[in-house]
C-alpha cells in the first residue's frame, strides 16, 4: 500500500469524521501528515510490526489515535 492511501486512512479516521477540529484543510492535512510520520516510526521501531499483520491494520489502532491525540494537543488545539 502507497504513503498516500495511508495518509487517506488517517484524514478519513481522523479529520473527516470530526473527532478534531482545525482552522483550515492546511492544518488538517499537516497534522495527517505528522499522524502518519509518528504512526510510521513507532510501527517499525517499537515493535508493533510484530503484534499486527501489516501497517494498515495498525493505522485503526487505539495506538495511532494516541498518536493523533499527542500531536492534536501539542499543536492545534489552541
Amino acid at each position: 500500500m502507497e504513503r498516500k492511501e495511508y495518509l487517506k486512512i488517517i484524514k478519513d479516521t481522523l479529520v473527516n469524521n470530526g473527532e478534531y477540529d482545525f482552522e483550515n484543510m492546511t492544518k488538517a492535512n499537516k497534522f495527517a501528515k505528522q499522524v502518519l510520520s509518528e504512526a510510521e516510526d513507532k510501527y517499525s521501531n517499537e515493535g508493533y510490526q510484530h503484534k499486527y499483520e501489516d501497517f494498515k491494520e495498525f493505522l485503526y489502532t487505539h495506538h495511532a489515535d494516541t498518536i493523533a491525540y499527542w500531536i492534536y494537543e501539542d499543536n492545534y488545539s489552541n
